[in-house]
């Protein structure tokens, strides 16, 4: 079996416009699954950098964000976090978010804002290692086996 056949994507953000100290918020449902790769792409505005004044992701029990406690290694220019960046004023950028999701609560959080003027930003959620194949089948609308 090809390790890929074992994956959902979700959308976490659809790609949206924000400003300089708008949030964007989405979260997944990880129940099922043993890990997950979150991708947020970030699209800088000429000579602004894209570089989010916040990015964090956090968890809970329930889809509501404020019910969320912080993951530390995920926690965006935070002590023990991780640096973001780099800062990039030409071209959109990824940042990628590797979580094993053993020991971890049933939803994960993403929280960002944008620096500089309006720029595009969206994120999605690879989920991988299900228990069961059929979950894996179930989560996507369509697919196309080659």
């Amino acid at each position: 079996m090809m390790p890929l056949q074992n994956t959902a994507t979700k959308v976490m953000i659809a790609a949206i416009s924000k400003s300089s100290g708008a949030t964007a918020t989405g979260y997944v449902d990880t129940r099922g699954w043993d890990e997950v790769a979150v991708d947020l792409q970030m699209d800088s505005q000429g000579s602004t950098t894209s570089n989010p004044s916040l990015l964090s992701l956090t968890e809970s029990e329930d889809t509501v964000v404020s019910n969320a406690t912080a993951i530390t290694a995920f926690t965006g220019d935070a002590t023990n976090g991780f640096t973001v960046g780099p800062a990039d004023s030409v071209s959109p950028y990824i940042t990628r978010l590797n979580v094993d999701l053993r020991g971890r609560k049933r939803y994960l959080h993403l929280t960002l804002n944008p620096t500089g003027t309006a720029g595009i930003v969206s994120a999605h959620a690879t989920l991988g290692k299900a228990g069961d194949s059929t979950i894996s089948r179930a989560a996507i609308k369509q697919v196309v086996d080659g």
